[in-house]
């Protein structure tokens, strides 16, 4: 530091020497040395480390200065003018150099003591991802603070993971459990602040949902009532053979709710309807003939969604409604759950349990068919004109008040032998019945119904027809294929309708295909 000063203090003398010798014969003036050297010092109050210098003295007019921390020595300055510096915390003795006109010098040593303010008002957020319950994101802010550390409490000699102010760290816990995260807010220096929080990681909620686990969190959210409830878990007190699990959710439509009040959960992976349309819920109902709705959603926009209603049928003992989704669309996923109690009434107090959420077996396309699983499952191949859907019942009357049918087209200038068949997942068993009756809706008289088995393993292959006595209402067709070889595997079934002639355009409607005994 003495060197530096020399240095400099040389230079400026070397500069004045050389200006006096241009100016021989001038009378030699005596100038005082710098005196009474004095620095205000101020540090700033925001962590920054910034240091401000206001050097006086008599005799001076200029100044420079040696902060003492290692760093370059300051460029000269006027009288009057501030010195700024950035320090590290700790002690640095400050030496302030005062020259005069003359090059003559004086130093004042001033110790200084940089220490930084503890930050305040720290505020951690620490958000477990709705899809992965093993992922937390930690965000974190406050006063006079620099930066921050975080320890997810999983292991013991875990190293603290930096972050800045305005960053959002992630991680991914390897197990479940409680685990206690601690956010340490830096000044700078040693002044810190910490704030800690628990945080429990689960296994994730994903169907089949029964209440069982320990390490799952079954947290229902009500709405229109009741909020703050959500569905407690609770002993089975009224377990049968429906029903014999240990823990099952309770929900109290509370007195005075909405019609639409229920309660939601939304699963930490989509469902998987790949294989059926159908979702089975254990139910406990006070009364019998309540209706109870069940809605999938979007996880992240409920405007997707597909509902369905069903009734309870029993009342003081659990039962298994199936709820079968008739418009999935599957280029979307649903990952929430939403249930109706005694659904567009508003609520009296009643309690109902609920348990044992799961997919319903996977949809098995065989005989009975009733259409009712959704079109999706029902997938018809048409040859000559004759294309066939399944839709609404559009005459839900007399002996078919069922929800959907099978509707086929047989369109101008279709083909005489214009059809369409459906292949099953397991053969026809002619030896349960060597007869198969179906309901069918004809839009003229007098029209033949064709129904063609036939086998994918061979080429065998037996029809039978039957004509329709009556038109625009809903009648019953019986076949009968007792010629048939039972050892063979028919699980292709063909259906013509207006058999023999040119289509016109009209549409035949049928449902319930099964066995006649």
């Amino acid at each position: 530091m003495k060197k530096h000063i020399y240095i400099l203090w040389l230079s400026i003398i070397t500069v004045f020497t050389v200006g006096c010798s241009e100016d021989e014969g001038l009378q030699e003036v005596t100038i005082a040395p710098p005196s009474n050297v004095e620095a205000k010092v101020t540090l700033s109050q925001d962590n920054s480390g910034n240091v401000e210098v206001l050097p006086t003295a008599e005799n001076a007019n200029t100044f420079f200065i040696d902060y003492g921390d290692g760093s370059p020595v300051s460029d000269t300055l006027s009288s009057g003018e501030t010195f700024s510096h950035i320090y590290s915390e700790g002690n640095f003795d400050l030496t302030i150099v005062a020259l005069n006109v003359s090059g003559q010098i004086t130093e004042l040593i001033k110790p200084v003591e940089i220490s930084f303010l503890p930050p305040e008002n720290l505020e951690v957020t620490v958000e477990k991802d709705a899809n992965n319950p093993f992922l937390v994101r930690v965000t974190a802010s406050a006063d006079l603070a620099n930066g921050f550390e975080v320890t997810f409490g999983e292991e013991e000699s875990e190293e603290p993971m930096p972050f800045e102010i305005g960053e959002t760290v992630e991680y991914t816990y390897t197990t479940v459990g409680e685990f206690t995260v601690e956010v340490t807010a830096l000044s700078g220096g040693t002044a810190t602040v910490s704030v800690s929080e628990i945080v429990v990681v689960t296994d994730p909620l994903v169907l089949p949902i029964d209440f069982e686990s320990e390490t799952v969190d079954y947290t229902f959210s009500n709405f229109g009532g009741g909020e703050g409830a959500g569905a407690p878990i609770i002993d089975n007190s009224d377990p049968n053979e429906i029903n014999t699990s240990a823990k099952v959710a309770s929900y109290t439509k509370v007195e005075g709710s909405q019609t639409f009040a229920g309660t939601t959960v939304t699963l930490n992976e989509p469902i998987d309807f790949s294989g059926t349309s159908s979702i089975a819920i254990d139910v406990f109902s006070p009364q019998a003939g309540l209706p109870v709705l069940l809605k999938v959603e979007n996880g992240s926009d409920a405007t997707i969604f597909s509902e369905v209603q069903e009734s309870t049928s029993v009342s003081g003992e659990w039962e298994t409604l199936t709820f079968t989704f008739p418009n999935l669309d599957p280029d979307e996923t649903y990952s929430t759950l939403v249930l109706f109690f005694d659904f567009n009434t508003s609520g009296n107090g009643e309690t109902y349990l609920f348990d044992n959420i799961e997919l319903a077996d996977p949809f098995i396309l065989e005989l009975p068919i009733d259409f009712e699983a959704g079109a999706d499952f029902y997938n018809f191949t048409e040859f000559g004109g004759a294309p066939t859907v399944v839709i609404e019942n559009p005459d839900p009357t007399g002996i078919n008040l069922s929800a959907n049918v099978a509707k086929t087209l047989k369109a101008n200038g279709a083909a005489t032998f214009a059809g369409s068949f459906i292949d099953l997942a397991t053969p026809i068993d002619l030896s349960v019945s060597n007869s198969l009756r179906v309901k069918v809706w004809s839009p003229i008289v007098d029209s033949e119904v064709r129904l063609k088995l036939e086998s994918l393993e061979s080429d065998a292959e037996i029809e039978v027809g039957q004509v329709v006595q009556t038109s625009e209402e809903w009648v019953v067709l019986e076949f009968d294929f007792s010629t048939a070889d039972l050892g063979e595997n028919y699980s292709r079934i063909i259906f013509f309708f207006d058999f023999n002639k040119t289509g016109t355009g009209l549409e035949f409607y049928f449902d319930d295909l099964e066995y006649a005994n």
